[in-house]
C-alpha cells in the first residue's frame, strides 16, 4: 500500500518527528544529468550513475544505477554497503573501490 505523501507529512507531523529531507534524484523526471562514477569490487569495475542521495537528521541513503547502495542511520552512525539489496559483510568493504568521475562530486562507497 502506497502512502500519499500528504498523509505521511501529516502523520509524522502528529508524531513530533520532522518529515524534512534533503534528495537529489536523478532518475526519470529528476535532476539531470546524474553524477558518474567508476565504482570497482575485486578487481572487476562499471562505470556508475548515481540514482538518488537523500538525507535527514536520522538517516543518509545513496543508491547507484549498477546495483550498489549504502545506508547509514545517523544516531549510531553504523552504515550498511548493499549489493542488488544484499548486504555486504565488513570484512570486504575494503575490496571496494569508488571515484568520481568529475571534480564536482564525492562518492559515498564504501
Amino acid at each position: 500500500m502506497k502512502i500519499k505523501p500528504i498523509f505521511a507529512a501529516f502523520v509524522l507531523t502528529m508524531s513530533g518527528q520532522s518529515a524534512t529531507a534533503g534528495c537529489a534524484d536523478y532518475t526519470e523526471g529528476g535532476i539531470s544529468p546524474a553524477p558518474l562514477f567508476e565504482i570497482c569490487y575485486e578487481g572487476t569495475c562499471d562505470i556508475a550513475a548515481m540514482v538518488f542521495e537523500c538525507a535527514n537528521q536520522f538517516s543518509f541513503q545513496t543508491a547507484y544505477d549498477v546495483g550498489w547502495s549504502k545506508e547509514c542511520v545517523m544516531e549510531t552512525g553504523e552504515c550498511t554497503v548493499y549489493w542488488e539489496n544484499r548486504p555486504i559483510a565488513d570484512n570486504k568493504l575494503n575490496n571496494i573501490t569508488c571515484r568520481a568521475l568529475d571534480d564536482d562530486n564525492i562518492c559515498n562507497l564504501p
